[in-house]
């Protein structure tokens, strides 16, 4: 859990605004982690000012396994995180799809790519991947 001195020094670019994103939001102002922006499918919805803030890049957007879309959204999350920028998601689609391509640009960038989603009851299965990927690597 991020204190609140630390907190402050974040602010989220939240990408998405749905079930995800709206019960998340109450967490992050509780938390004092600013939220610089939100941005739907309709363009973005909040802009506050953020400098000196260290952005974090947040995808609670719907996920698109197939198509130009999903092909565009993997790009997004990797020129964030070829450009320095954190990626957390728990859209499981750009990972599903473009694992190699965003490992990758997190170590280009020198940054972190974070995830984890339950959906159902599920369990969580990211946080797993990415410690066997680390440790053992993913073949398949």
């Amino acid at each position: 859990m991020t204190s609140a001195r630390e907190g402050r020094r974040l602010a989220v670019d939240l990408h998405g605004y749905g079930q995800v994103a709206r019960a998340l939001l109450p967490f992050l102002r509780t938390s004092g982690i600013r939220v610089a922006t939100i941005r739907d499918s309709t363009g973005v919805r909040i802009t506050r000012p953020a400098a000196g803030f260290r952005r974090v890049f947040v995808d609670a957007t719907s996920p698109k396994y197939e198509g130009p879309g999903a092909k565009a959204w993997v790009g997004t999350v990797v020129h964030a995180l070829e450009g320095g920028t954190p990626v957390g998601t728990c859209n499981k689609a750009p990972l599903a799809i473009g694992w190699t391509r965003i490992v990758r640009a997190a170590r280009k960038g020198e940054t972190t790519i974070a995830c984890s989603a339950t959906v159902g009851a599920g369990t969580p299965v990211l946080p797993l991947l990415r410690r066997l990927e680390q440790t053992h690597g993913i073949v398949r």
